[in-house]
């Protein structure tokens, strides 16, 4: 029932408010991406006020166009984008302003519009948003976490000395990773039976192929790890904690717990706690990669050019 009505439902809605939506998601998402950027916190009235937009359109077009689908389709998305993002959020991966943002885009924009570059697959369409918000991020993170090492005084020095550190690791993850590749090519060759002077060859390209793999992993890896570890935590006195702050170790005062894992940030009311119990003492607080911008980004780039895990495969 769903798969036909969204094959007709957006040649349905009139185009000024597909427009519409899509303007106000797209205003919504750069202001709280921009927010985030320089804040690192994005309002609960972004996200909100996104949703009341959609609220009122997306409830008279069910309406005007006597189908309550019009409703029940983008609650169901919005719905589902918060159980997705929430798991994130509780894996220590998200923040909670980021959760409300991508429900309050899929709110909004629940299928691809008549204007974008791609609009088919309707009924795929949110999970082809979230797997888009993932690769864009993943570039934008990498930018990101580049100019933000770069920026950081101190940091190359402590990434080459992680990786020295590391370097006995480094040739025991070449050997045993080169050693099972060898068994697996091997198994490959006697069940297709490649003859010995081709598989000889084609061991010693794919071999080498794959260690420099292996230390191209290893390198951006310890990158990573130095990046999380040095760039994205600061120590401040507990006087000096604000709200939205995010310990980098876990504290237990009294009965309340803090843990380091969750991407929670402190309340006034813990604030004050942890004030009391360490008036004098430093704490650790982390920072993450302020990932507002990237709903905003992916959104532009499926309406300017399509699906952007199609195009990386060469279908569309």
């Amino acid at each position: 029932m769903i798969v036909e009505f969204l094959e007709v439902a957006i040649g349905q809605i009139p185009l000024f408010y597909q427009q519409t939506l899509f303007l106000f998601a797209l205003i919504g998402a750069g202001i709280g991406g921009y927010i985030d950027l320089k804040t690192t916190e994005i309002p609960d009235l972004v996200p909100i006020s996104m949703a009341a937009v959609g609220l009122i359109i997306h409830g008279y077009l069910a309406y005007s166009l006597s189908s309550i689908n019009y409703m029940i389709w983008p609650v169901a998305v919005a719905l589902g984008f918060l159980l997705f993002g929430y798991a994130l959020y509780y894996a220590g991966q998200w923040g909670e302003a980021d959760v409300l943002l991508l429900a309050a885009v899929g709110f909004l924009v629940p299928y691809p519009f008549l204007f974008f570059a791609a609009n088919t697959l309707q009924f795929a369409w949110p999970f082809l948003y979230l797997v888009n918000t993932f690769i864009v991020g993943g570039a934008y993170s990498l930018i990101y976490a580049g100019i933000l090492s770069y920026n950081t005084k101190g940091f190359t020095k402590r990434y080459f000395d992680d990786v020295k550190s590391h370097t006995k690791e480094l040739k025991k993850i070449i050997a045993a990773s080169a050693f099972g590749f060898l068994v697996l090519l091997l198994i490959i060759f006697r069940i297709f039976s490649v003859s010995a002077v081709r598989a000889k060859e084609m061991i010693e390209t794919q071999i080498l192929v794959f260690v420099l793999f292996v230390i191209v992993i290893f390198f951006f890896y310890r990158f990573a790890f130095v990046v999380d570890n040095f760039c994205f935590r600061k120590k401040v006195r507990v006087d000096d904690l604000k709200e939205g702050d995010v310990l980098a170790e876990d504290m237990v005062i009294g009965k309340a717990k803090y843990s380091s894992k969750l991407f929670i940030g402190l309340e006034k009311t813990d604030i004050e706690k942890i004030i009391k119990a360490n008036p004098k003492k430093q704490v650790w607080i982390k920072e993450g990669i302020r990932y507002g911008p990237t709903f905003f980004i992916t959104l532009v780039t499926m309406w300017l050019f399509g699906d952007v895990l199609f195009l990386i495969m060469g279908i569309m």
